[in-house]
């Protein structure tokens, strides 16, 4: 592995070069001042950052929310060149803006008008809240290309991905990345490294501006955002922030919660987190997987699709199969995939618990036993079948292509796909011998023979081939 205070001495060459072309939008409040700045360099230097370093939300969780493909960031995460990690991170970010710069630069101007007004009671409250002057009196904010938050640990340099929206998520995601870096440092300043780690200490300020930003003063500039918004890709916080909530509500001071919280954080472990162990998605509304539902005759219905799962883990043990569709954990109804991960997230692992749906139509009810896993063995874990599958779009079929089954996406470094070499848009003929034509008929015929093996005939550029997993 290359040395990472190189990456770390190219990256803030990166940032430090590509600064002096900033044009900066600011908003102030007393004592308090916030920049808005557009820069790809700040962009580069993050991609080498996020993808480079283990993360609790794990390396494939990153590249999705980025819109990443799993293998360039796994490229990024291990390849030994530095040069080479360079010119990836620079061609991702160079892509994006030439596809989407105009995008970037007009939610920076976006930005300085929801702050303005914004900004005097954000600092106001904040500053009443930790009962704490701000450790920076300005923070500079990019607006990313590439990541919906960037925090800063040790500094006051922030970013919001350009993407988000509505405009109150983007609000409450910049208010979030400002105070976790602000808590962070507030937090360090009282505890060694020896007494808490950073990944300790950054869980602590992952949660704690949850609890902030729920003031009365502040909650009508970001109604309607979840609680949870923002850490769902952390599997390890749900539990460790019923607790932390707990000290904050009942807190004598804020140096009294650091305090009692820094005795919970002692015993937390950043990286380890409950696990089911699948890949799923929404089927109802406009998004990806807005034709599955009508296809898999699930219309209006509430639940999670199971798209896939990682080999041997504890859903792949129960009996779950992709094409399932989960309505129930334990006795809980499930409404869609956020409530899903939550439900899942605060089960303690070795918990066992009910899981009942409908499998191609049919009443479905399995057992499993919560499991637990570092973060950093995702990558590790064999993905089942490691592709997702959609219908030929109306517009291929109306140009004359008879419709059927394609691949959409590669999910996953290492699974059968990949290993197999297929890629997105291969149409899907057979599987296991069985023509299939609906996505209902695809996961009737992938679980023909139990799973984890199977034949697919699909067409390429017109040519018909054939493919063992």
């Amino acid at each position: 592995m290359v040395d990472r205070r190189i990456l770390f001495f190219i990256s803030l060459f990166a940032i430090v070069l590509g600064c002096t072309a900033c044009q900066l939008r600011s908003a102030q409040a007393p004592n308090f001042k916030l920049f808005f700045v557009v820069n790809r360099w700040y962009d580069k230097a993050a991609t080498i950052r996020m993808f480079r370093n283990d993360d609790p939300a794990g390396l494939e969780n990153r590249a999705r929310v980025a819109g990443v493909d799993p293998a360039v960031a796994r490229k990024i995460h291990d390849e030994a060149n530095p040069f080479v990690v360079v010119r990836l991170a620079n061609k991702l970010v160079e892509d994006r803006f030439g596809k989407e710069g105009q995008a970037v630069e007009a939610s920076k101007e976006d930005l300085w008008v929801q702050w303005k007004d914004l900004l005097p009671v954000f600092s106001n409250v904040v500053v009443e809240t930790t009962e704490s002057p701000w450790v920076h009196s300005n923070y500079i904010c990019f607006v990313s290309s590439m990541f919906p938050g960037l925090s800063d640990w040790w500094g006051n340099k922030v970013g919001v991905g350009f993407k988000l929206s509505p405009p109150e998520y983007k609000r409450r995601a910049l208010a979030q990345e400002i105070l976790l870096s602000d808590v962070f440092q507030l937090l360090r300043k009282r505890y060694r490294r020896s007494e808490l780690s950073d990944w300790q200490v950054w869980a602590f300020s992952e949660i704690t501006p949850s609890f902030i930003l729920d003031d009365q003063m502040l909650k009508p500039y970001w109604p309607n955002v979840p609680d949870d918004w923002g850490r769902e890709n952390y599997a390890q916080l749900p539990r460790l922030e019923k607790s932390l909530k707990e000290l904050f509500d009942h807190r004598t001071s804020y140096v009294d919660y650091e305090d009692k919280a820094a005795q919970v954080l002692r015993g937390f472990q950043p990286f380890v987190a409950s696990w089911l162990g699948v890949f799923d998605a929404d089927i109802q509304g406009k998004g990806t997987y807005r034709r599955v539902a009508v296809d898999m005759n699930l219309t209006g219905a509430k639940g999670v699709l199971i798209l896939g799962l990682h080999e041997g883990s504890p859903a792949d043990k129960a009996g779950l199969m992709p094409g399932d569709f989960v309505t129930s954990v334990g006795s809980t109804h499930i409404e869609n995939a956020a409530q899903f991960s939550r439900v899942i997230r605060s089960l303690e692992p070795g918990t066992k618990t009910g899981i009942t749906g409908l499998r191609l139509g049919e009443p479905l009810t399995l057992s499993a036993t919560i499991g637990e896993l570092d973060a950093r063995d995702i990558a590790s874990q064999n993905y089942w079948p490691g592709f997702t599958v959609a219908k030929v779009s109306e517009n291929a079929e109306a140009s004359g292509n008879s419709g059927g089954v394609a691949v959409a996406t590669i999910t996953g470094v290492k699974s059968p796909a990949v290993a197999a070499g297929l890629r997105p848009g291969d149409k899907i003929g057979a599987v296991n011998g069985i023509r299939v034509r609906t996505l209902k008929g695809f996961y009737k015929a992938l679980n023909a023979n139990g799973g984890r093996s199977a034949s697919f005939v699909i067409m390429r550029e017109g040519k018909e081939m054939t493919l063992d997993f």
